[in-house]
């Protein structure tokens, strides 16, 4: 426990005090002499019988580490220093967590300079030994980038939309997606660009949304079943490098699985290996700043070295392998982004090699000296992490690969143990960070006393050998007086505030509300806010339908969000987030959606099969205009929640007709008969009536049953005769019948000619406008 100087006064003996104090065989002389040597003798415990201060790393685990390493596997530099020596050595004199306790060297850090561990020429060399290159970019994905170093924002979006000269027409996801990446990553800066949000500071979740996930998270996309997983998830590889102790329960029981670290960040495949990670912060302050020295120099590496320990141990160790691994993370910080790379080279020691920092540009004008070498070092980063991702699926490197097969096929089914080979190195784990509920602060040794001291030295030394207490999470509290307990109201008569609690009877203050009223209250009266007549009228029935633009579906579309090949439902739309809820249906509209598009009615010209809720009558014109179809479905809540979520249900539900307010706006469109596209919105009008049977009709014939007997061209069919419908044109009303069958739990509609209905009610030939039904 580290003792301060003042504490030290505090204890010590006042010269004037010895004198006062003395006996008489003492002279004053002797007296001074005997109280200088006693604060001599205290000062010398404090300097040398105790430690300054504790260590915060498990130094035990680390030397234990150390122990356990050959000396002819380790890494020894030209200048014959050996690294793992040299970073023991340096790990025991650290009183606070360093890499060097992981065994990851930095040449970058320069507290290795500062302390004389490593030389200049010696970091040198450990940066350049075995190093491997970031692939360099191709050529047709370089051309592409160089159209983009535009100097203006209407330029960027010419360029964007111009075809790409390597795709034309036939588009192939292996191997234009890059190419593809490139151009969703620059229309998403483009609109950051004309919004002028990126000269402001935001929260890290906003940047997370609008630039790291089209760069970065988009960049990962194509590579075999990798995912970058965002929001503070686990590292699986984290968390096995903390149970790695984990046994079968014996004496004591199984302990608990502990999580791994969280990242903001995560480059896992289905098969939950880990090949990446990263760290975002709201705001960059420079290289020096705390949390930027934290992530890139403690918490990223060493998760970086768990994810490579991991994928070592899925090629067993091999050493040919491990030399080849390559993990890459991300740090970035506002708009700034710094690429680390982390591999095993040589030894048991792990690199760990610092990129530049590179910077989103804030405004278009320096785009292309700062936004196009950040998306050049995305792309390297995205190219190395796919290596790696070939080698480790394959167990073999460039020359090995026939050998490497055949020693697995020969070595199938052995029960040996796989670390009994040559070719394996075992790279140690990360050192554990110690909670602080480990760290105990008191001395670990006894001080030896001269028989000559004074008893105010040994009950000072007794008060610096007794053993403090444990802090932590379950010993926390506060100190005395700090605190004081509330009064404790309607606890019977003898606490003093029983009964009424210390209100008193009846009147205002007594009541609830501790006698204050609401700012409302006028004395009794009714308040203003209910003296003033309410204005509009809140439906209760009114129906919420989400938006839908015919130039927001032509974009996706063109962006291959939408495949306009297959029918396009609500539930397809929610799946895509191309909408966000689906409360009361969706509407499909033909306004301008995107502000920099031309309308969505001279935008549009896919041919598409698509199924909403309601549409404009401009919209209907659209699609149809370009050899779409549209179904204007109507579903209430139950439908809809069947329609989202049908696993849900043991038996779907029916269809419902459309509510008593919803009948005048809904027509049935029929192209022929039998042929029913569905409901949509028109201005021609349909009213569902139940022609009422008297009751007098119905004792007098209780057998009979009133049938309508239509003659369809195929044979007479007979259909209920109180459902009718009435057809509403611009000029005239027509009665018809609606012949409807129930089979199967659903509504069967037929049609007779439409001709002939109208020529028999009417008397008159029909009009040349569609009649629909």
């Amino acid at each position: 426990m580290s003792i301060s100087t003042k504490k030290l006064r505090d204890e010590e003996i006042d010269e004037t005090e010895v004198l006062d104090s003395g006996d008489g065989s003492m002279s004053p002389c002797e007296a001074v002499v005997k109280a200088k040597k006693e604060r001599e003798l205290r000062q010398e415990i404090m300097t040398s019988g105790l430690p300054a201060k504790p260590a915060r790393t498990n130094l035990d685990a680390f030397a234990k580490v150390f122990r356990d390493m050959l000396d002819n596997q380790k890494w020894r530099l030209s200048t014959g220093k050996v690294i793992e020596d040299a970073l023991f050595e340096f790990g025991m004199r650290c009183n606070e967590e360093h890499l060097c306790h992981s065994f990851i060297l930095d040449p970058d850090d320069a507290v290795y300079i500062n302390d004389g561990i490593f030389t200049k020429m010696e970091l040198e060399e450990i940066r350049l030994h075995n190093r491997r290159e970031l692939p360099n970019l191709p050529d047709d994905l370089l051309k592409h980038m160089m159209t983009f170093a535009k100097g203006t924002i209407q330029e960027l979006r010419k360029q964007l939309q111009q075809p790409i000269d390597a795709i034309g027409d036939n588009f192939i996801r292996e191997i234009h997606y890059d190419l593809d990446w490139l151009q969703y990553a620059m229309y998403t800066l483009v609109r950051e660009y004309e919004s002028g949000a990126l000269k402001v500071n935001h929260h890290e979740q906003w940047y997370n949304i609008h630039l790291w996930g089209p760069i970065v998270d988009q960049c990962f996309a194509n590579i075999l079943d990798m995912e970058g997983v965002r929001g503070e998830s686990c590292s699986v590889a984290s968390g096995i490098r903390k149970n790695i102790n984990r046994e079968t329960p014996s004496k004591e029981a199984l302990t608990k699985w502990k999580c791994g670290r969280k990242a903001d960040l995560v480059l896992r495949t289905t098969a939950d290996l880990e090949f990446g990670g990263g760290e975002a912060g709201r705001m960059y302050k420079s290289e020096k700043g705390t949390k930027w020295l934290l992530e890139s120099g403690m918490k990223l590496p060493k998760m970086l070295k768990d994810m490579l320990a991991q994928l070592a141990a899925e090629v067993n160790w091999s050493k040919r392998t491990l030399r080849e691994l390559l993990v890459v993370g991300f740090v970035h910080g506002g708009r700034r982004q710094m690429l680390l790379e982390l591999d095993c080279p040589e030894g048991f020691t792990c690199r760990l090699r610092r990129g530049k920092v590179y910077n989103v540009a804030e405004s278009v004008e320096t785009h292309a000296a700062k936004t196009l070498p950040l998306l050049a070092a995305t792309w390297r980063a995205k190219a190395a992490v796919r290596n790696c991702v070939h080698l480790v699926l394959t167990h073999t490197t460039d020359g090995d690969a026939e050998d490497e097969v055949l020693r697995l096929i020969k070595e199938a089914g052995s029960t040996d143990s796989f670390e009994s080979r040559g070719d394996v190195l075992k790279i140690p784990p990360c050192l554990a960070t110690l909670p602080p509920t480990s760290l105990v602060h008191h001395c670990h040794r006894s001080v030896l006393l001269p028989i000559c001291a004074s008893a105010a030295t040994r009950s000072f030394v007794n008060f610096i050998e007794q053993p403090k207490k444990k802090i932590g999470l379950g010993t926390l509290a506060d100190n005395e007086g700090a605190t004081k307990e509330r009064t404790r109201l309607g606890r019977g008569p003898g606490s003093g505030r029983g009964k009424t609690a210390g209100r008193g009877h009846k009147g205002q203050n007594a009541r609830s509300g501790n006698g204050k009223p609401t700012p409302i209250f006028e004395g009794g009266q009714t308040p203003l806010v209910k003296r003033i007549p309410k204005r509009g009228f809140h439906n209760p029935e009114r129906k919420e339908y989400q938006p839908l633009n015919l130039d927001r579906l032509q974009h996706w579309i063109d962006t291959r969000r939408i495949d306009a090949s297959q029918p396009i439902t609500m539930k397809h739309l929610l799946d895509t987030r191309c909408i966000h809820k689906l409360q009361d249906g969706v509407k499909l509209l033909a306004d301008v959606g995107f502000r920099h598009f031309p309308p969505g009615a001279e935008y549009f010209k896919t041919p598409v099969n698509i199924e909403v809720s309601r549409a404009s009558r401009k919209a209907i014109e659209t699609v149809e205009q370009a050899g779409g179809t549209i179904i204007c479905q109507h579903y209430h809540s139950l439908g809809l929640r069947a329609l989202r979520f049908p696993e849900k249900f043991n038996k779907l539900p029916k269809i419902p007709f459309p509510g008593r307010k919803e009948k005048g706006k809904l027509d049935c469109s029929v192209l022929g008969i039998g042929c029913v596209i569905g409901i949509r919105t028109h201005k021609t009008g349909v009213i569902w009536r139940r022609r009422k049977t008297s009751k007098r009709h119905v004792k007098s014939s209780p057998h009979r049953r009133h049938d309508t007997h239509v003659n369809d061209g195929d044979g007479w069919n007979t259909f209920p005769n109180d459902l009718h419908l009435e057809l509403r044109t611009n000029k005239m009303t027509v009665t018809g019948i609606v012949m409807a069958l129930v089979y199967e739990n659903r509504l069967r509609r037929r049609e007779a000619p439409l001709q002939e209905c109208f020529e028999k009610e009417t008397g008159k030939p029909p009009p040349n406008q569609r009649m629909t039904v």
